[in-house]
């Protein structure tokens, strides 16, 4: 929204930029953290080189969720397989 756009919406509903900007745009908060969010589990995951190049708004959270999901299946496989393993060759 350009800036006389801004100021015919503030207009309209009867208040000022600051009262808009201050009230109305609370959710902009929210929408920069679970950006911010995504960008630190790529990281965690060690994901970077697959999302290289994309925009976050092409990312959906729950396809990452979804992916964190399956790291942790298969860490969790490959601790299970390891301890069972070590226990067979103690035994």
């Amino acid at each position: 929204m350009d800036k006389n756009q801004l100021q015919w919406l503030c207009n309209h509903l009867g208040h000022t930029k600051r009262v808009h900007l201050e009230h109305y745009r609370q959710m902009s908060g929210l929408i920069e953290r679970t950006e911010i969010a995504k960008l630190f589990l790529i990281q965690d995951l060690n994901l970077t080189s697959k999302f290289s190049g994309r925009k976050l708004d092409d990312l959906s959270i729950e396809g990452l969720f979804t992916m964190i999901y399956y790291v942790y299946l298969f860490l969790y496989h490959m601790l299970n397989c390891t301890t069972k393993t070590k226990q067979s060759i103690q035994n």
